[in-house]
C-alpha cells in the first residue's frame, strides 16, 4: 500500500469517526432536552403534590 493510499484510508477513518461523534453528540443533546422536559414536568407537578399531600394529612 502506498503512502497516498494510507493517508486516504486514515482520512476516511477520521471522517467516519467525526460522523459517529456528531451522531453521539446529537443523541446526548436530545437526551439532555428530554431530561430538562422531565425536570420541568416534575417542578410543575410539585405544588399539586404538596396540595394532595396536605389534603391527605387532613383525612389521615
Amino acid at each position: 500500500m502506498s503512502q497516498d493510499d494510507e493517508v486516504k484510508q486514515l482520512y476516511r477513518a477520521i471522517k467516519n469517526l467525526e460522523l459517529r461523534v456528531e451522531k453521539l453528540v446529537t443523541k446526548v443533546e436530545k437526551q439532555q432536552s428530554d431530561i430538562n422536559t422531565l425536570a420541568n414536568y416534575i417542578r410543575s407537578a410539585d405544588p399539586l403534590i404538596k396540595l394532595v399531600s396536605s389534603i391527605m394529612d387532613i383525612f389521615i
